[in-house]
């Protein structure tokens, strides 16, 4: 055996000694398994193979290496991404992100497919350059073009394409080729869609309607309506009024409510779209042009703010108007200033001053207190009178001449319809003795307000002078049943079956005269719209006064057989149904329209009437449905006219109290009305109006039936359940102590 070296047998004697001393003192240790993927594999087959189940064993994340991080993460120390252009931390920051030694840090794998992502992006964007250029109209892309040439980048120009201008954006409104639906019944009810229904030819009756086995929504042809089909595609309040006078035009040294030009200029840009046509007082070119010049003899600081009152009730971006009562409301702040001037300019006898004191009687009209506005319109009358307004003027032509005749046939058709419809004596009898010159011939005698709609470069004309002269002879006719009815006394006296037959053929007459552009198949703005209710509130009149038990029995030669009289206001009251869905569905009751307010209360009440003394059985149920549909109808748009206007609120109120409990029932999926407001919406203090509440024929029936007694009836019953009420708990509270 080979003898081992000194030192190395002193080391293994050393070791063995160790090994001897105490074997079983210390646990074995065992090596740990390498947390690699071979060996996992290799433990789990051998699991497998031994037939146990070994859990599986979670590998730690893979660690993302960053080659270099950008020159701004490592100076501040924060982990980098290294995306290319800008890593994350950068580009969260807006921070300028700048890489050293690119081509050493970055593989080749990299840079190549950074590269191939660059360059498939700036394809993306020219794709959609190209695809936007070919689809967009030649004006926009014109537009397109022109930015690129001028140096705009790309990605800027097709998302300025794609999303639009945020300025715009934000002024820009909802989409408006919508109709509204009816409530309760969508489609046109079976007993309005007769042979002798002269509206339902209407171009808006098939874009309007839509139920069911009914055709779909379709544009009208241009050629068949004569115009650009978006009046009959879009609401009218989604239009803009065009008018050249009003640019830059500085309205605040006119009045010293408000500074804001630009409200001020909405305000009156309202005025013309909503206001204006329906109650003109002036005539609108030579006002605009005399308030751009300062000249003070067609406008003045009282007009204006009488203008700017009556304009904030039909203002959209106006709140709380309903509520007349609230001093610090814009619109009450301009009719106190109007009242301050009013009582330093109201001796003065001048042209401005009598054509607002119209608008303030318009304005007391709507809020609920035309009793105290019927004093500015008698004045305006006197104001007239002493002007010789309704006499041959002294010029031959001129602007004066214009102004005084166009203010002159505003009061009287104003007055006019105060009179047969409020059952107050005419103030003026007889029209003004110029007569209203052919809008074909002098369309500047009237002149015109142009619309814009979203959707159309087309300025199209709201036939202003055809719409007027329409209204003029309806309401002459009108007027002159009033003079007949009050004629030297304060009663109502009913018409002979002779004048009820004459006012009959005057009012087939102008029905027949009227322009292509008004005719039933044609008609589709408000403005026209509310002239046909009104001729068939009037037709209805005199069918109903035809059927009074109260009407002489003398003979005429013309007069109509008897069934002729009730047929008659079954027509006139279908016609008036069908012209209300057709304003509703194209034009919505969601703007304020005072007019409406007084032809929704007629028509409620009479369905009212007509849901009372109905028929029963298979056939009075579907007239019971078709019924329940118009009256709520008539209630949702009384209910949407009640955000503007104090009157509808009050006639809304009162027409609700007369519902039965399930008409009131179906009416709560349409209507959320507000009960805190409740008992000071029918507040005496705050309805002093004259309005009808129906069609009546008395004057002890005209008198009941006013919106001011009816609230006060309704204020005593109110008051009269209350004290029945709490004399009752007084009873059982003293029978309680008794007891």
């Amino acid at each position: 055996m080979q003898q081992l070296a000194p030192r190395e047998a002193q080391d293994a004697q050393d070791v063995a000694d160790s090994t001897s001393v105490a074997p079983n003192k210390f646990r074995k240790l065992l090596p740990a398994f390498e947390p690699s993927s071979h060996s996992y594999r290799s433990r789990a087959a051998a699991a497998v193979g031994a037939g146990r189940d070994t859990p599986l064993v979670s590998l730690p994340p893979r660690i993302n290496y960053v080659r270099l991080a950008c020159e701004a993460c490592r100076r501040s120390k924060r982990k980098c991404t290294a995306t290319r252009p800008k890593c994350d931390s950068c580009a969260g920051r807006d921070l300028v992100c700048e890489y050293k030694d690119i081509a050493s840090a970055e593989a080749n794998t990299q840079a190549l497919k950074r590269k191939y992502d660059q360059v498939q992006e700036q394809n993306n964007s020219y794709k959609e350059l190209f695809d936007l250029v070919r689809s967009l109209p030649e004006r926009q892309s014109s537009d397109m073009v022109r930015r690129l040439r001028g140096g705009a980048e790309i990605d800027t120009v097709v998302r300025h394409a794609q999303h639009g201008d945020p300025l715009l954006q934000g002024a820009l409104g909802p989409e408006t080729r919508f109709k509204y639906d009816s409530p309760y019944l969508a489609s046109m009810p079976l007993g309005l869609s007769i042979l002798d229904n002269p509206y339902l030819p209407s171009v808006t009756y098939p874009t309007g309607f839509q139920g069911r086995g009914e055709r779909s929504i379709s544009p009208p042809n241009p050629l068949a309506v004569g115009r650009d089909p978006s009046a009959y595609m879009m609401p009218y309040h989604a239009a803009q009024v065009v008018e050249i006078r009003t640019s830059g035009l500085i309205l605040s040294r006119w009045t010293s409510v408000c500074k804001d030009d630009d409200i001020l200029r909405a305000l009156l840009h309202s005025y013309l779209l909503h206001d204006y046509l329906t109650f003109p007082t002036m005539q609108k070119d030579i006002f605009l042009q005399a308030m751009r010049d300062g000249d003070r003899r067609f406008c003045s600081p009282l007009l204006v703010n009488t203008v700017l009152a009556e304009a904030c009730h039909s203002y959209r971006a106006a709140t709380n108007y309903e509520q007349s009562w609230r001093p610090e409301i814009l619109g009450n702040q301009f009719l106190a200033e109007a009242k301050r001037l009013w009582e330093a300019e109201a001796k003065k006898t001048m042209l401005t001053t009598l054509q607002a004191a119209m608008i303030l009687h318009v304005v007391y009209s709507i809020k609920g207190m035309d009793n105290i506005g019927l004093s500015y319109l008698i004045q305006a009358v006197a104001m007239a009178r002493d002007m010789t307004l309704f006499q041959p003027a002294r010029q031959k032509k001129g602007k004066t001449k214009t102004a005084r005749d166009f203010t002159a046939w505003c009061l009287y058709r104003w007055q006019a319809f105060q009179g047969l419809h409020f059952f107050q004596a005419p103030l003026i009898r007889d029209p003004p003795s110029t007569p209203l010159p052919d809008p074909a011939e002098d369309p500047s005698w009237y002149g015109e307000i142009w619309a814009k709609y979203p959707t159309s470069e087309t300025l199209i004309p709201a036939s202003h002078g055809y719409v007027f002269r329409a209204i003029t002879g309806l309401r002459q006719i009108a007027n002159d049943m009033a003079c007949i009815m009050f004629e030297g006394t304060t009663a109502i006296r009913s018409l002979t079956s002779c004048e009820i037959v004459g006012f009959h053929c005057k009012l087939d007459e102008w029905y027949s005269q009227l322009p292509e552009a008004l005719t039933p198949k044609r008609t589709v703005l408000p403005c026209q719209l509310k002239m046909h209710m009104e001729y068939c509130v009037l037709l209805l009149k005199l069918s109903q006064m035809q059927l009074s038990p109260e009407n002489d029995a003398t003979s005429c030669e013309h007069e109509h057989p008897p069934t002729k009289d009730s047929e008659t206001v079954s027509y006139a009251l279908r016609c008036l149904d069908t012209v209300i869905r057709l304003y509703y569905v194209r034009q919505g009751f969601d703007y304020m329209d005072p007019y409406l307010t007084y032809f929704l209360s007629i028509l409620a009440n009479l369905t009212i009437e007509g849901m009372d003394g109905g028929p029963v059985g298979t056939e009075g149920d579907d007239r019971l449905e078709t019924l329940r549909s118009t009256l709520i109808l008539c209630l949702k748009g009384l209910y949407d006219q009640s955000q503007h206007a104090h009157i509808a609120s009050i006639v809304a109120r009162l027409l609700r109290n007369r519902l039965a409990i399930e008409d009131l029932e179906a009416l709560k999926g349409y209507i959320d009305w507000d009960e805190e407001n409740n008992d000071v919406t029918l507040a005496p203090k705050y309805a002093r109006s004259g309005f009808p509440m129906a069609i009546v024929k008395r004057d002890q029936e005209a008198h009941m039936s006013t919106l001011e007694n009816l609230v006060r009836q309704y204020d005593q019953l109110s008051l009269d359940e209350s004290t029945v009420a709490f004399s009752q708990a007084t009873t059982l509270d003293g029978m309680s102590q008794g007891t």
